[in-house]
């Protein structure tokens, strides 16, 4: 219940604090690179609830809102432009808010008119709702490592810090 009335809304996101202490990190069942099972310490740190949705993320950076969700200005650099792109079929793909089942991603790019014949030409997923195009529940997938920094540094002040959780951090959240 303390941990429930400690939790920070920033730009949005619900941030929720983690205490220090030990934990076990790893498993004994799982890929090799997880074992052994061992104890780790991590000082007291905070964590959003929940992934950053595409969404989100395109309103946090300024970027045009999902379904083209990129920024205004595409980056001279190819590979920049390039994973951009790509990871725009990834997301949507996947972060389209009503499916069921990803199919190509040409799908899930909403039709320019509903009535159109043609909108099934990529097959036509299933759906959960007659309005799916908000992009806003599912997190940001596709993204990189430079563009998921680009955020913590966007939201960063001189008082707040943001970064992306250690691997250690994320497993005891």
């Amino acid at each position: 219940a303390l941990l429930d009335r400690m939790a920070v809304t920033e730009h949005g996101i619900v941030f929720r604090y983690i205490p220090a202490g030990t934990f076990l990190m790893g498993s004994a069942a799982g890929d090799p690179d997880e074992t052994p099972v061992h104890p780790v310490r991590l000082d007291g740190h905070w964590i959003a609830e929940t992934p950053v949705s595409w969404s989100s993320y395109c309103a946090l950076m300024d970027w045009s809102p999902p379904p083209r969700g990129l920024p205004e200005t595409m980056p001279e650099d190819f590979e920049d432009r390039f994973g951009l792109s790509e990871g725009t079929k990834i997301r949507l793909q996947y972060c389209e808010d009503a499916t069921t089942r990803a199919l190509d991603w040409h799908a899930h790019y909403p039709p320019s008119d509903p009535d159109d014949a043609s909108s099934g030409r990529f097959g036509n997923p299933p759906r959960d709702s007659t309005d799916p195009w908000s992009y806003d529940r599912k997190p940001m997938v596709g993204v990189s490592w430079r563009n998921a920094e680009a955020l913590c540094e966007r939201l960063s002040t001189v008082r707040i810090r943001y970064r992306l959780p250690t691997e250690a951090e994320w497993e005891r959240a």
